[in-house]
């Protein structure tokens, strides 16, 4: 697989960005870069993402309906 970066960083909001959308054929790629600290006691796969992912899926639909 071959991704196409489309753009980095894309702000949907003051508060609300996509770090990396990407193509691949005919499939867009959404990527959120997340870094963590040695302290934390939580894995990246442990973290919550219910609140994450109701707020990102109105980010992914605007950029599809108005991005082509």
């Amino acid at each position: 697989m071959k991704y196409k970066i489309i753009t980095k960083n894309w702000h949907y909001s003051k508060n609300a960005e996509i770090d990396i959308i990407a193509m691949e054929s005919k499939t867009i790629v959404f990527v959120e870069v997340k870094t963590r600290s040695d302290g934390m006691k939580y894995s990246p796969s442990e973290i919550p993402v219910i609140s994450f992912l109701s707020s990102t899926i109105n980010m992914f639909m605007f950029f599809c309906l108005n991005f082509n």
